[in-house]
C-alpha cells in the first residue's frame, strides 16, 4: 500500500486551497457564525417585500377579512374602516327612509280608509278606529319594510359591492362598480321578468362604469387604491 508523501496527494486538493478551508474553519469556530451566512446590512431587503408582492401573497379570504373584519384589534386600520361604513351605510340609510316612508304612508292610508268606507257603517266609534288603526299600521309597515329593503340593496350594490369586487380581485379598477351597478339593477327587476333585468342590469352598467373610471382616477391621484391600503394594512399588523 503506497501512502501518500504530502497533504496534496492525500486531500487531492492544493495548499493554498487547503489552507483557506482551515482559516475559514477556524474564523467559523472562534466567531460561532458562518461569514458567508451573515446578512449584508447595506441590503435593502424591503424590495423583497414590494406591496406588489405581498397583495400577491396573500388569499382572497385574507383580503375579505382585512375589509369586513369585525375584530376590534382591526377597528383603527383604514381599509377596515372603509369595509365597516360601507357595510353600515346600507343598512342605516334603508333603516331610515324605510321609517319616514312607513310613516307617511300610514297617514295616507288613512285618508284611503276614510273614502273607501265613506258609507260603511260600524257597530260603534271604537270598532271603526280600530279598523282605521289596523288598515294604517299594516299599509305602512309593509310600505316601509319594502323601501328599506329596497334602499338597502340599491345602497349595497352601489356602494358595497365594487369595494368587494376589489377585494376579491386584489386591485382596483373602473369595472367594479359597472358589475356592482348592473348586479343590483337586474335585482331590482327581479319580479319583472328575465328579459328586463337582463336591460335593467344593462342600463345601469353604463353609469357604473363611469362611477368606475371616475373613483379609480380619484383613488390614484390621493394614493387611496386597495393595493395601497392593503399594503399599509400589513405594514400597520405586521402580518408579513
Amino acid at each position: 500500500m503506497n501512502i501518500p508523501d504530502s497533504d496534496e496527494d492525500l486531500l487531492a486538493i492544493d495548499t493554498e486551497k487547503l489552507e483557506s478551508i482551515l482559516e475559514n474553519r477556524d474564523e467559523v469556530i472562534n466567531n460561532q457564525t458562518i461569514p458567508e451566512l451573515i446578512p449584508d446590512e447595506t441590503y435593502n431587503f424591503s424590495k423583497q417585500f414590494s406591496p406588489i408582492i405581498r397583495l400577491y401573497s396573500s388569499t382572497i379570504y385574507d383580503r375579505i377579512h382585512a375589509v369586513y373584519s369585525t375584530d376590534p384589534f382591526l377597528s383603527d386600520q383604514e381599509l377596515n374602516k372603509l369595509g365597516r361604513t360601507t357595510r353600515k351605510i346600507p343598512v342605516y340609510l334603508g333603516i331610515s327612509i324605510g321609517m319616514i316612508a312607513g310613516v307617511m304612508r300610514a297617514f295616507v292610508s288613512y285618508d284611503e280608509f276614510l273614502r273607501a268606507n265613506k258609507y260603511t257603517i260600524f257597530v260603534n266609534s271604537e270598532t271603526a278606529r280600530r279598523h282605521s288603526l289596523d288598515h294604517c299600521i299594516l299599509k305602512g309597515a309593509v310600505f316601509g319594510i319594502s323601501t328599506g329593503c329596497k334602499v338597502t340593496i340599491l345602497t349595497g350594490g352601489f356602494y358595497t359591492l365594487p369595494l368587494l369586487f376589489s377585494a376579491i380581485q386584489g386591485k382596483t379598477s373602473y369595472w367594479e362598480h359597472a358589475v356592482g351597478w348592473g348586479i343590483t339593477g337586474s335585482l331590482y327587476c327581479f319580479n319583472r321578468g328575465f328579459k328586463r333585468m337582463l336591460i335593467a342590469g344593462m342600463i345601469a352598467s353604463v353609469p357604473g362604469l363611469i362611477t368606475g373610471v371616475l373613483s379609480m382616477l380619484a383613488s390614484r391621484a390621493s394614493n387611496s387604491t386597495f393595493e395601497e391600503l392593503y399594503a399599509k394594512y400589513l405594514n400597520e399588523t405586521q402580518k408579513i
